[in-house]
């Protein structure tokens, strides 16, 4: 499995995945680590929820794909 894992990198601020957009990407957190925020509609200002630490991981609705 690992083989078939490529590493990206972000930039402090960047976001990796929008809210609403076609997920076909796993991610895990490799060092860092990724605010997630959410907003109640495409209209609301997106709000904190959490952090993700490393060794977390996102996105497992792509690997049912």
């Amino acid at each position: 499995i690992i083989d078939s894992l490529a590493e990206v990198s972000y930039a402090d601020g960047e976001h990796i995945v929008r809210q609403g957009a076609k997920g076909d990407t796993f991610y895990v957190v490799a060092r860092g680590r990724a605010q997630v925020t959410q907003a109640k509609s495409k209209w609301d200002t997106p709000i904190y929820d959490r952090h993700l630490e490393r060794g977390d991981s996102f996105g497992e609705d792509a690997l049912q794909a």
